[in-house]
């Protein structure tokens, strides 16, 4: 069996659009129509039909997608173990992360790791379907993730710990009207076209919102890069973390506190396989760097 259409398989099966899932997997949506193909030749069984726009697993498709997480998780698991224990021969430890981070976790360790833990320490910034995936596949020893950690996969593997948490405020275009308020309520984005992201996709939509209601969806991003350019343009808001607001600072875009919404939270997500290991002298450092964090 070829992973690779697995992989891409389980992507399909996770957005039920072929579209999407071929933004997520960097490919053209023909190549990923004909990888699809590819693997229901090899097994012998339909495993997606078009519903409309959409697609739709068939009983056998919900079958494999389901066995195919299995399976490519345990794979992802030995690789990371093999990949890992090289590292830690050679007193390498990989911190992967989504920015922004607070500088106490990613900057200043960068900074004091060789003298302080005597190890060389580096920075992998990764997708945000690849926050706990890059332990996994052992891309990383170790990743600084935005919750909750419901979202992701491979999380029977990895151990996880909160290390703190912010408030989350709404990005609007700097001439929206909304934009000039000193803070809101989530009933004031009723009508609001909201960005589509994912994993945690009702997270960060706020979905089913506090009285109920469905938020009204716009377009679909997989970077912030993508998000923040759908925000100016106009054609949606989004809920994000405060320091990405401080982090990504445009004359085009403006954050505005939100009042009666709980706060984004950050895990910190390691392999078993850590502990005993140089990594395991990172991660206690970003434990103890994380207690000191003050975020407003």
């Amino acid at each position: 069996m070829d992973l690779k259409l697995l992989r891409s398989f389980v992507v399909v099966a996770e957005e039920e659009h072929v579209g999407r899932a071929a933004k997520r997997l960097f490919i053209s949506q023909p190549a990923l129509s004909k990888q699809i193909r590819r693997l229901e030749g090899r097994l012998g069984v339909p495993l997606v039909q078009r519903v409309g726009r959409r697609i739709e697993l068939t009983a056998a498709g919900r079958v494999l997608a389901t066995e195919a997480v299995g399976i490519l998780e345990a794979t992802d698991v030995a690789i990371g173990r093999v990949r890992a224990s090289m590292r830690a021969e050679q007193d390498e430890v990989v911190i992967a992360f989504v920015p922004p981070m607070p500088h106490q976790l990613t900057t200043d360790v960068l900074r004091e790791a060789g003298d302080s833990l005597g190890c060389e320490v580096t920075l992998r910034n990764v997708g945000w379907h690849e926050q706990v995936s890059a332990v996994a596949s052992g891309m990383a020893d170790l990743s600084l993730i935005r919750g909750p950690v419901e979202g992701f996969t491979h999380r029977e593997h990895i151990h996880y710990e909160k290390v703190f948490e912010e408030p989350r405020v709404a990005a609007f275009a700097a001439d929206h009207p909304l934009a000039n308020e000193a803070s809101i309520e989530m009933a004031d984005l009723t009508d609001e076209p909201i960005a589509v992201s994912a994993p945690n996709t009702d997270y960060w939509t706020v979905n089913p919102r506090p009285d109920g209601s469905t938020p009204v969806f716009g377009p679909t991003v997989s970077s912030v890069t993508e998000m923040l350019e759908v925000v100016a343009a106009g054609r949606a808001m989004v809920l994000t973390a405060r320091s990405l607001g401080e982090y990504y600072v445009r004359p085009d875009i403006v954050y505005v506190p939100v009042r009666d919404i709980s706060p984004s939270e950050v895990f910190l997500a390691w392999s078993p396989s850590t502990i005993g290991t140089t990594a395991s002298k990172v991660l206690n450092d970003l434990q103890r760097r994380a207690r000191e964090i003050t975020i407003g």
